[in-house]
């Protein structure tokens, strides 16, 4: 026996289920033109998923609402079954549906969440064209006695623009096309052809002639006049116009092109002389110029045509609003039409603020001269938070002591979710801390700018770029320490390092007074917990270089769970001091023989010789940890960084570009601009 509902909430639903999903779409419109773009200054799970989430509902109650549209005129035109209060009067659901329309569109701020929505513009050009369709059907339903057939048209055409420009930055937006905006203009080179008639001639005449190699710059319009050239104190439009113009010869990274040895030289040159305040700026307006590009409507409004079809829509809207104004009403609901002008304000309000955008966007201020009055907006445009400016914490005996008990892990096992248990306990005790511009970022600058002065030539920095720690320890004396290195693959060293920096911190000893003033434990402890959270929450960006993590991490964790079970402890301070009391000598590989990946007590060996060395011991530590960073941003996929800005943005990414801007890439050609030259004498 089937149950219905009771005939007073069946009509209720009736009656509300289209108007509440309206009433939801256009708050989610407003709720993602405000705020989609925060998760990029922000980052967080719960931001990014917030704006995941609306981002998701947005399209399906938009969907949705179209439907119940399209059902409620085609099978039983509710306005004639009661025509004496004219519930839902076929009118007024025609003039709806291109709202909806009009919302599949989005905002502004957000026309993907993820690289991987981009690649589905043919299925959105596809629901374009059944959306359309779907409209057009309510739109002839309602003829042909619809007294709101003009605001309607109005709209429909408002809502095509809107659905087209989305339709149109998932295409620009997907990873061909973008790759080929990347590619510069097609150049034929020298007429082979003529060119070798003409010395077939030179040939037979039996002229003195000979040929000469000579090298010949490639000339760039966007980067030539770089060289050479430097940021003034508070020259905010010139850090801006950098940014471009380096964004512009650089994107082409995230599509796998390969730089040219002179875009190389010239990028170089320009952050070798350049202070580190200045190039966290020009890096920061880069990746956010690349979240824009990705993931906004930034490309199709910023051009002749985009700012046509905007005008044309925004005077629609103004349109379907005079007309609906004029238009007798009497028969409607009353509740239908404040919705209906509610619609209608909330289209053109969301159109203004779609301008203000525009206007204070990074595009707007590169490409006006500003005055004395509006120098202050633009320098305030300029300098906003353009990422978290966080860099997230996670730390081994953090993970260890705070472990599922073994029965919820033996159960995640045998349901093939331990990863995600992983996840949750990572989320949960995971932290983060303030990324210093002054210290950390200038530190971090200072080693790859010392590295870079070493790598004139692009073989040099391909070489360089690949150093995961051996660089500096090639300098060191100490033999058991370049071991750690050389013996042990990347994540082993990793881990390895990781432990005995842990061990380290609870030395009370520290290292004398810097001349520079620079707190390298601080520095060391940072970079060392994340790198250790890069490897057990960003798998997917450490994948290149992980190997065989995963035997390590978890032979490691259970030599370390069984070892803290013999030794109770409750923090992580008192698990290091278990484990320095160990004082371990013996090489532990020496006793297993290969059959357990565990690196806890090679990391005890190893902080006993880090303590040996006092003086400069944290600076020495630091100096490896860049190296071990900069190994995994210059080997993590290019398109990997590309949708770190969409989640607060990641400090391994600004190492990887800023890698690049050094010379320290390996997508770099080596082919040399060098043509041969005739020389015709006597």
């Amino acid at each position: 026996m089937l149950l219905s509902a009771p005939d007073n909430i069946r009509k209720l639903w009736d009656r509300w289920n289209l108007r509440g999903l309206i009433i939801i779409s256009l708050s989610l419109q407003a709720f993602l033109i405000m705020f989609a773009s925060s998760r990029k200054r922000r980052g967080g799970w719960k931001i990014v998923m917030l704006i995941w989430s609306a981002y998701l509902l947005a399209d399906w109650v938009a969907t949705v609402a179209i439907g119940l549209i399209s059902s409620g005129l085609g099978l039983t035109p509710i306005c004639q079954a009661n025509t004496s209060t004219r519930r839902e009067s076929n009118d007024i659901l025609a003039f709806w549906a291109p709202f909806l329309l009009l919302h599949l569109g989005g905002p502004d701020t957000i026309t993907s969440f993820a690289l991987e929505d981009n690649e589905l513009w043919v299925r959105h050009m596809l629901g374009l064209a059944l959306q359309v369709l779907s409209t057009v059907y309510v739109f002839i339903q309602s003829l042909p006695k619809n007294i709101l057939w003009l605001p309607s048209g109005f709209m429909f055409i408002a809502g095509i623009i809107k659905y087209a420009e989305r339709n149109r930055a998932l295409y620009l937006a997907s990873l061909n096309h973008f790759g080929e905006s990347a590619c510069r203009k097609p150049n034929p080179g020298p007429e082979y052809q003529r060119i070798q008639k003409m010395y077939s001639s030179i040939r037979r005449a039996h002229l003195p002639a000979q040929t000469r190699n000579i090298r010949k710059p490639e000339i760039f319009e966007n980067m030539e006049y770089l060289e050479g050239q430097t940021v003034k104190d508070s020259d905010s439009r010139a850090i801006l116009r950098f940014a471009f113009e380096f964004f512009d010869t650089f994107k082409g990274l995230i599509a796998g092109l390969l730089l040219s040895p002179q875009e190389r030289h010239v990028s170089r040159g320009f952050f070798l002389n350049l202070n580190s305040k200045y190039v966290i700026q020009i890096i920061e307006i880069e990746l956010s110029i690349l979240y824009e590009v990705l993931h906004t409507k930034v490309q199709v409004v910023r051009c002749k045509t985009g700012y046509i079809f905007r005008i044309v829509s925004f005077c629609c809207i103004l349109g379907a609003f005079f007309s609906f104004f004029f238009v007798k009403k009497h028969s409607f609901r009353m509740f239908d039409i404040r919705l209906s002008y509610g619609l209608l304000i909330g289209a053109m309000v969301l159109d203004f603020i779609s301008l203000i955008f525009v206007i204070l966007s990074d595009w707007t201020v590169r490409g006006q001269y500003w005055g004395k009055g509006a120098r202050c907006i633009a320098s305030k445009v300029i300098n906003r938070r353009r990422w978290s400016g966080s860099v997230s914490q996670y730390n081994f005996f953090t993970y260890c002591l705070n472990d599922y008990p073994e029965w919820i892990n033996k159960l995640a096992e045998a349901l093939r979710l331990r990863s995600i248990l992983e996840a949750v306990n990572g989320v949960r005790h995971r932290s983060s801390k303030k990324f210093g511009k002054n210290q950390e970022w200038h530190f971090i600058f200072s080693e790859l700018r010392e590295k870079s002065r070493t790598a004139k030539t692009v073989a040099e920095g391909k070489r360089i770029c690949l150093q995961r720690g051996d660089g500096i320890l090639s300098k060191c004396e100490n033999e058991s320490l370049r071991q750690s290195i050389q013996d042990f693959e990347y994540t082993e060293s990793l881990l390895m390092w990781h432990i005995a920096t842990e061990l380290c911190d609870e030395d009370k000893a520290e290292d004398g007074p810097s001349s520079e003033n620079i707190d390298y434990k601080a520095i060391c402890k940072l970079l060392s917990d994340y790198m250790f959270y890069l490897l057990m929450m960003q798998p997917t960006m450490m994948a290149p270089v992980s190997g065989n993590w995963k035997l390590v991490f978890q032979d490691t964790c259970a030599e370390t769970k069984r070892f803290l079970s013999e030794h109770p402890v409750s923090t992580a301070e008192e698990a290091c001091e278990e484990i320095r009391k160990v004082g371990a000598k013996m090489k532990p590989r020496a006793l297993k023989g290969g059959e357990s990946k565990s690196v806890l007590f090679d990391a005890g060996i190893l902080a006993g010789e880090l303590k040996k060395l006092n003086v400069k011991r944290w600076e020495l530590m630091s100096k490896v940890w860049v190296e071990f960073m900069s190994y995994a941003a210059i080997n993590c996929r290019a398109n990997v960084h590309a949708q770190q800005p969409s989640n607060g943005g990641e400090l391994l990414t600004f190492v990887w570009l800023l890698m690049n801007h050094l010379g320290l890439g390996t997508l770099v050609s080596e082919d040399e601009a060098v043509r041969l030259k005739f020389v015709v004498g006597k």
